[in-house]
């Protein structure tokens, strides 16, 4: 996702509400569902979902469509412009960890949002460890990291 994007992501991460509702192929709400819980899942649930759990939980519905990568690469977005320090440990993880390259990235971006000592030294961990797009990412963060102190003084 370009950098100028994300932050007009806000927290959506896959369509809107109403889009949900009209859409004739979703959503496919089984009866363990709710519609709150499929409208508004959780950013850090999404983003923890493993291949075979996104299959399961969106089959039937047009959320498939974004594939896993695409879920939890707009995940990661929705977190770094939450402003949610509880989203740092499960971005780091994330970053370390997860199997795609593309949610690593975006991952390591909003770790960089959301700033702070916890976030800086998972960048600092991962920094690397990690593939040259990831890395590119990375450094990016950290310079956002290093930055706002004098960002938020003004």
């Amino acid at each position: 996702m370009p950098l100028h994007l994300r932050s007009l992501v806000g927290n959506w991460v896959f369509g809107c509400d109403l889009c949900q509702l009209a859409c004739p192929w979703g959503p496919a709400l089984r009866a363990e569902d709710s519609m709150g819980e499929f409208l508004y899942p959780s950013l850090i649930e999404i983003l923890e979902l493993s291949e075979d759990d996104f299959r399961d939980r969106y089959r039937g519905s047009a959320v498939l469509r974004a594939k896993r990568r695409g879920l939890a690469r707009n995940a990661a977005v929705a977190l770094g412009n939450s402003d949610n320090q509880a989203a740092v440990g499960p971005l780091a993880e994330a970053l370390a960890s997860d199997c795609d390259e593309l949610v690593r990235a975006h991952s390591a971006w909003a770790l960089g949002q959301l700033q702070g000592g916890e976030a800086r030294a998972a960048l600092n961990r991962s920094a690397k460890t990690q593939a040259p797009p990831v890395q590119a990412e990375i450094e990016l963060a950290r310079t956002a990291c290093r930055a706002a102190p004098l960002q938020r003084s003004r």
